[in-house]
């Protein structure tokens, strides 16, 4: 009897992790907590190192960018959740003064909410990627 009570603990316990790092029910909610949850430790470790050795060059930027990754991403998957939350209360009246029926008014805000959130997500990445490697290439050690 433990030995079964002891899987059942160990299972609802990957299905913690699991649900954390699927982090969503859409992809878009998914791949945003991907990133932040994979640009954490990068953030961490850049900033031990930086700690550890104290050398003030461009590679402490890996330090702020990592960071602004995570709390961007996180930022942005946050404001959807919280979005997704406002669409599903749009009331009949508002979809009829939009002229859609109240299932395709809440398809449509969801979607051009999605849409928002992927464009300031897109920005954030390639923003960060462009300045990083500006920086990175453009100044000396």
């Amino acid at each position: 009897m433990e030995k079964r009570e002891e899987r059942q603990r160990r299972s609802k316990e990957k299905g913690k992790l699991t649900a954390l790092l699927r982090g969503g029910k859409s992809p878009l909610e998914r791949n945003l907590t991907a990133t932040a949850l994979l640009t954490l430790p990068f953030a961490l470790v850049a900033a031990a190192y930086w700690v550890i050795e104290r050398t003030y060059n461009k590679w402490v930027l890996l330090v702020f960018l990592s960071f602004l990754l995570f709390v961007g991403s996180f930022g942005l998957r946050t404001f959807l959740i919280e979005k997704k939350e406002e669409v599903a209360q749009i009331s009949p009246e508002e979809a009829k003064g939009m002229g859609f029926s109240l299932n395709k008014a809440r398809e449509y805000e969801e979607k051009r909410v999605r849409v928002k959130i992927f464009k300031q997500w897109s920005a954030l990445v390639l923003l960060t990627l462009f300045f990083g490697g500006v920086i990175l290439l453009w100044w000396p050690v």
